[in-house]
């Protein structure tokens, strides 16, 4: 009995066409401006957890229309129609990923980055409020530029929420 190995084994044989049609599939997506490469892996589950959750959504959606979600095969049997299946697959499989996430520390990620947007923002309201005392255009005295920021200051804080 021969036993094939090397380059000519089968496995090996399904490895390499493998790889060539996943270098055609990289090389199309590239030729469609798709990158093909490293992801933040923590931005890659949020999209495929939102994903997820969407089509969770619509297949519910899809299943409060069914007139009947177990039908009568010809037998008589009763099974859940395959939309009440596929329902139950995706509100598994987003549950799974949520978990993911959570264990992952996604929420943390989140409202870090919230956190640093807000910082940002906060930053680029200060500067462009200083700028704009400080425009020649404007020729602002110095009593008029502090009881700006004072009014500024005031205005800032009555948009703020309470706490």
């Amino acid at each position: 009995m021969c036993i094939a190995h090397g380059a000519g084994a089968p496995a090996v044989k399904a490895k390499a066409a493998e790889r060539v049609q996943r270098q055609k599939a990289g090389a199309r997506l590239m030729a469609m401006g798709i990158e093909v490469g490293p992801a933040d892996p923590l931005e890659v589950l949020q999209k495929r957890l939102a994903e997820a959750d969407a089509i969770t959504d619509a297949a519910a959606e899809l299943v409060s229309e069914l007139d009947d979600i177990a039908p009568a095969n010809h037998n008589g049997d009763r099974k859940p129609d395959a939309l009440v299946k596929i329902q139950g697959e995706w509100f598994d499989r987003t549950a799974r990923m949520a978990k993911l996430a959570l264990d992952n520390g996604l929420a943390e990620k989140a409202l870090e980055r919230m956190a640093q947007l807000s910082e940002a923002q906060g930053r680029l309201i200060a500067d462009s409020f200083t700028a704009a005392m400080n425009d020649p255009v404007l020729n602002l005295t110095p009593e008029q530029k502090a009881a700006a920021r004072k009014a500024g200051a005031r205005h800032l804080r009555a948009h703020l929420p309470n706490e």
